[in-house]
């Protein structure tokens, strides 16, 4: 994704957005994760 500055969103990020937005929904949910994710991705979802 990019934004209108023409910034990118990359997809680590993204996902860290889309799990904060669904476990606010669905406390206590499962977030599934390719592992080759960056390292900042599973301490941000487990937070």
């Amino acid at each position: 994704i990019v934004t209108k500055d023409g910034q990118t969103i990359y997809p680590d990020r993204q996902m860290m957005l889309f799990a904060a937005d669904v476990l606010k929904r669905v406390p206590g949910g499962t977030i599934l994760f390719d592992v080759k994710c960056s390292q900042r991705l599973a301490p941000a979802i487990a937070a």
